[in-house]
């Protein structure tokens, strides 16, 4: 059998992974890899030998642009990893049976070792081959002792399956070796298993919103419609307590992953973070309904998804009819009247902003331990949020690109976002709005909410919930009953 021909072009496909790029291996790489290639440490746990010198390697590299094995039956898949500074890390590599399972292998050279490159370019490649259909598994064999391609692996998301005893002898012992194989998400094939058990009775969609862009979302019921927006570091699941009690107000409640979270896209920031403006993350999500055939709706937005709501306002005014906030006060407000202690009590507001890949390299290091930290300081509710969020939650932000993603939202808030609120500084948000926020969280403390949210809408009401800055986890009940009462003035009666 062989590989499908959309696995040969991807072969042929440059890459990228933030500041990194993956050049697909040609011979003339030969010399600049040499260097890096020769030096036997990077061969302590296969049995493979360095090159001898350059022209060997290039012969290699040769055999390899044919990008599939002799007999056809393999696809070739290799990229040279790419600096900065124009000088090279290692290698990744990729082949590929003809039942369109892959498997992974990569170098990073030992003078750019510890700096996380490994980490970023594999994850640039197994987010490219997991985004093919024609790519039905991906795996990887790891020598027992090789612990920092384990740590790799595991922080991608692999999985171990077992042991294989005596897989290869080299070196003059015998190697043992871990399979690992990465669970596959397909677009448009339904949601993953955790997130069927958390919203049972929504049906996934996918919805392809520009070139490359596709947003991931749920949706369930008749009537008005609604869409409910979620911050950092959640996922469209956050609302699973809310969303049904929305429905069952007879609603068409559509939960939608915000582009760069959760199973939706995440596209490189491009000049100035645009990528991540609000400006493009509400032109998807109202992409989105219109594809769903909601032309005009109300929009629920908790953090970021309430400032992705209040740009859409602003920018979509003909399609949202009504608008709800929960937890925010407007971003250029909270920047313009930054003190010690919002700065110290949102510290993250300017860590994540630092120029990549400094907060990335940070996070990815030990993102369960960070986002942990992060929930734990935004729940006033002991016990919460939920252990089977947070694991969903995770296994999101162990996806590769998702920390780069969410720092540049970040960092797009702090820069071009404030650049469209400040040309729009005169105008207001004429759909009425509804504020929502915790009385023991940062913003309820900090701001006078409405009073903030009166500067930016002509229709503005809202009170405080006994609880912290997760409203819809912390108290679903209440959240829901505020947002039917508020949705209820709408007087629309049909989608």
């Amino acid at each position: 059998m062989r590989p499908d021909p959309a696995i040969a072009a991807l072969a042929e496909t440059e890459l990228t992974a933030g500041d990194l790029r993956l050049e697909p291996l040609q011979p003339d790489h030969a010399e600049p890899l040499f260097d890096g290639l020769a030096d036997p440490v990077l061969y302590r746990f296969i049995p493979q030998e360095p090159p001898s010198d350059a022209a060997a390697l290039r012969a290699r590299f040769k055999r390899l642009a044919a990008r599939r094995s002799p007999a056809g039956d393999q696809a070739w898949l290799n990229w040279a990893i790419r600096l900065p500074d124009g000088s090279y890390a290692g290698l990744v590599e990729a082949t590929v049976g003809g039942s369109g399972a892959a498997d992974i292998a990569y170098f990073v050279f030992c003078r750019c070792q510890g700096r996380g490159i490994g980490r970023r370019a594999v994850g640039a490649v197994v987010e490219a081959l997991a985004a093919e259909p024609a790519v039905t598994a991906i795996g990887a064999s790891i020598d027992t002792c090789n612990v920092t391609s384990i740590a790799l692996v595991e922080a991608l998301g692999f999985e171990r399956t077992g042991t294989i005893r005596d897989a290869d002898h080299f070196k003059g012992r015998s190697s043992d070796e871990y399979r690992y194989q990465l669970p596959l998400r397909r677009r448009g094939a339904g949601m993953p298993p955790m997130t069927q058990d958390l919203m049972p009775g929504f049906t996934p969609f996918d919805v392809e919103t520009a070139p490359g862009i596709r947003i991931h979302g749920v949706r369930a019921g008749d009537g008005p419609p609604v869409l409910l927006l979620h911050g950092h570091p959640q996922t469209h699941v956050t609302w699973c307590e809310v969303a049904p009690r929305l429905v069952a107000a007879g609603h068409s409640v559509v939960a939608a992953d915000l582009r760069g979270y959760g199973d939706s896209a995440r596209p490189e920031g491009g000049e100035n973070h645009v990528a991540y403006s609000k400006r493009e993350m509400a032109a998807d999500q109202v992409a989105v309904m219109r594809a769903l055939g909601h032309d005009r709706f109300a929009v629920v937005g908790h953090d970021r998804g309430g400032r992705v709501a209040h740009r859409m306002a602003l920018d979509h005014p003909d399609a949202v009819r009504r608008i709800a906030v929960l937890d925010i006060a407007p971003t250029a407000t909270m920047y313009a009247r930054t003190d010690r202690q919002f700065a110290t009590r949102y510290f993250w507001w300017f860590f994540l902003i630092q120029p990549a890949p400094l907060p990335e390299r940070l996070i990815e290091a030990d993102p369960e331990f960070y986002l942990r930290h992060h929930l734990a300081g935004q729940s006033r509710t002991p016990g919460l949020p939920r252990e089977d969020l947070v694991q969903e939650y995770l296994r999101c932000y162990r996806q590769p690109g998702a920390v780069h993603a969410i720092c540049e939202d970040y960092r797009a808030a702090a820069t071009i976002d404030l650049e469209h609120d400040a040309a729009d500084a005169d105008r207001r948000i004429e759909a009425p709005l509804l504020a929502l926020w915790g009385a023991k969280g940062v913003v309820g403390e900090l701001y006078d909410v409405l009073a903030t949210w009166r500067e930016k809408a002509t229709d503005v009401r809202g009170r405080a919930l006994p609880c912290g800055h997760a409203l819809q986890e912390e108290r679903p009940e209440e959240t829901a009953e505020a947002l039917i009462g508020f949705l209820r003035e709408d007087p629309l009666t049909s989608p």
